[in-house]
């Protein structure tokens, strides 16, 4: 049996099924019967492309979801779901990571009348994964595996076109204030009809779409015949046109593709869609090229994906602001105490479609600030343009000729440990933080630090001061590196995921019922292929993060190790005492930890800054920069660190960090007993 018969005697079925089940719908009756005729007598081109209802089945497509949506007289729709690959989980993603992403901009696609969502399910992940959105096709009643339906009313396409919407903003991946429609040709009727509707709608695409299906009839009249116009015209009889519905678009987006050879649907009715759509006050938009009804050009893709891209917030500043704030959500230590989507929601009102991706700096700044973490920042390192320049003026320090003041110069940092011995045996030295731009000066404030160690080691001090009071943190590697012959192999520090253990403030854990299945690296430093390094464990295997670069280490004058007269704890190696304040942040704190974990070892002064979250960079599309918290520091035990880093005793100071003020004095005497 041919298709066509096929379509006849479904046709005459539903002739049946209406003098038995609609005794006053004399017009479904004749329309039905009409198209049998039609039908019978064979199709046209035309014909099959205005009147068939194709039945054709397909096996579900590698990368889509199959989706059956429930109808409320009983019937389904069948229907396909593709999701770009950027939102597939990672292998080695964490659940809450792939559970805290952001839902997904969406695309309802509906087809037309001779074609089935199958047409299409090649070209669907493509276009999902080039733009980045869930896109959901579906059959109407009457095609594909969908139940069956009359196939000519237009109040069947548009309940079937309700049905697909409100599953598809149900859907847990979906953004429901997210989603454009797409209606290809006759799918332009539910298309419209749906958009003047649903006001949250974010755009509407409309392919090869009829204006008027009542002319597009007219236009083809001839090669129709009698029968088949006939059935078209009392099927179309009350159709209200997506000419008149596309006035429901006032001061939305709206994009008007269609070919100038399409012999279909000819291209006036794409003309009179686009300038209805103007006088009704849409942002309407226009594309048209050499191309006929069948297949999308690669132009006309290109500039639907650019027109969504735009208008759901994929492209521009609101596309910098989502992948901000999917950063964030994803990686953020804490993030399940925000909910992120609400968040973009609210600083994406305050940004335009089309707007530079440097207009989401500002948002970004404050999605980052709702984090309550003064360790995560945003650094926007966007290239200037010459837009820029009045504001780059205005911040310009303005020349002043005035000689500074007469005084006592000011005191300062140093910019690689110093140290000196002080009149009590006691080797003093302030160890700043290092901001060394590259690895070879990382080694070298590295052996910096290991040469004033050799050189205050000489004199055989009574016990070490360790300053960090002015350590403001930046690269912990140099810091492990050179001062190795005061800490000692082994692991010295953690990196613990939120909610590893009970919290520790003073640096000391005995690792008693402490949690360590949330510990994820472990810091150190050691011997690692016979070379002194500082090292990382992470997954079972260690890491080198700085070495000699099989260069020796600097060699001590006098050896730390086997001091046990002048360490009264039971540990080997001399006594330390640990100075910490409010200037003593992020890597400075971590240092701290570091030397805590050794024997003989003990803290004096003011907590510190508190930031003892373990940071990690994450680069935006645009050159800026997220630094985000991603853990919290942990002892060795693996005692996550929550806050600042109390000392373990508490000695205020009030003035410049040396080694004669009320904290030093303490330590001090603390090392003399």
């Amino acid at each position: 049996m041919s298709d066509q018969q096929a379509l006849a005697r479904a046709a005459l079925r539903a002739a049946g099924r209406a003098r038995s089940q609609l005794a006053g719908a004399r017009s479904s009756l004749c329309l039905c019967l009409l198209v049998a005729i039609a039908l019978m007598g064979g199709c046209s081109g035309i014909e099959s492309r205005l009147l068939s209802t194709p039945r054709s089945t397909w096996d579900t497509p590698e990368r889509a979801r199959e989706v059956w949506i429930d109808l409320a007289d009983g019937g389904r729709l069948h229907g396909w779901l593709f999701l770009p690959q950027s939102s597939r989980p990672l292998e080695d993603a964490e659940p809450e990571q792939t559970a805290a992403r952001l839902p997904l901009p969406a695309v309802l696609y509906l087809h037309g009348r001779a074609d089935s969502m199958a047409l299409y399910r090649e070209a669907a992940p493509v276009f999902s994964d080039a733009i980045g959105v869930a896109l959901l096709m579906v059959d109407y009643r009457g095609w594909g595996k969908s139940s069956q339906a009359n196939p000519l009313g237009r109040r069947s396409l548009l309940d079937d076109a309700r049905a697909a919407l409100a599953h598809l903003r149900a859907m847990p991946e979906v953004d429901d204030q997210r989603i454009a429609l797409w209606g290809a040709s006759m799918g332009g009727h539910p298309a419209t009809a749906l958009f003047a509707e649903e006001a949250e709608l974010a755009a509407l695409v409309l392919w090869a779409s009829p204006a008027d299906s009542k002319r597009l009839l007219a236009d083809h009249r001839r090669r129709l015949g009698f029968a088949a116009y006939t059935a078209g015209a009392i099927g179309l009889r009350r159709w209200r046109e997506p000419r008149h519905e596309i006035a429901g678009a006032t001061g939305r987006p709206v994009l008007i593709v269609h070919g100038l050879l399409d012999g279909v649907v000819p291209i006036g009715h794409g003309v009179t869609l686009h300038n209805t759509a103007l006088a009704a006050g849409a942002r309407a938009e226009w594309y048209s090229d050499l191309s006929g009804h069948e297949g999308l050009s690669p132009g006309a893709r290109n500039r639907i994906e650019e027109f969504l891209r735009t208008h759901l917030g994929l492209s521009g500043a609101p596309a910098l602001l989502r992948e901000a704030i999917d950063a964030i959500a994803t990686h953020t230590l804490g993030r399940e105490r925000h909910d992120w989507a609400a968040v973009e929601r609210d600083l994406r009102a305050g940004l335009e479609p089309g707007q530079p991706q440097r207009a989401a700096h500002e948002a970004i700044g404050a999605a980052v600030a709702r984090l309550g973490d003064a360790h995560a920042r945003f650094i926007a390192l966007a290239a200037p343009t010459p837009d820029d320049v009045p504001e780059q003026l205005a911040q310009a320090p303005q020349a002043d000729e005035s000689l500074p003041p007469a005084g006592p110069a000011a005191p300062s940092i140093p910019l690689t440990p110093r140290g000196r011995v002080l009149d009590d045996g006691t080797a003093y030295l302030v160890v700043p933080g290092c901001y060394a731009p590259d690895t070879e000066a990382l080694r070298d404030w590295a052996r910096a630090a290991c040469d004033e160690v050799s050189r205050l080691a000489a004199h055989a001090p009574r016990g070490w001061l360790i300053d960090l009071r002015l350590n403001g943190g930046g690269n912990l590697w140099p810091m492990l590196l050179g001062l190795e012959p005061l800490l000692g192999d082994g692991v010295l520090m953690t990196m613990v995921g939120d909610g590893g253990g009970d919290g520790a403030r003073d640096g000391v854990g005995t690792g008693e019922g402490v949690e360590t299945s949330r510990v994820q690296s472990r810091f150190g430093v050691g011997t690692e292929d016979g070379s002194t390094a500082a090292w990382i464990e992470w997954g079972g295997q260690r890491i080198v993060q700085l070495d000699w670069a099989g260069q020796p280490p600097p060699a001590l004058a006098v050896p730390l190790d086997g001091r046990d007269d002048s360490n009264r704890d039971g540990g080997s190696g001399p006594r330390v005492a640990v100075l910490l304040g409010p200037w003593t942040i992020s890597s400075g704190e971590a240092l701290a930890l570091c030397l805590l974990s050794r024997a003989g070892t003990r803290s004096f002064g003011e907590p510190t800054a508190g930031l003892t979250t373990v940071t990690q960079g994450f680069a935006l599309s645009d050159g800026s920069m997220l630094i985000l918290p991603v853990s919290l520091m942990g002892d060795a035990a693996g005692r996550a660190i929550h806050g600042p880093l109390a000392p373990m005793n508490l000695v205020p100071f009030a003035s410049w960090p040396d080694a004669d003020d009320e904290a030093a004095r303490a330590a001090r005497a603390w090392l003399g007993r």
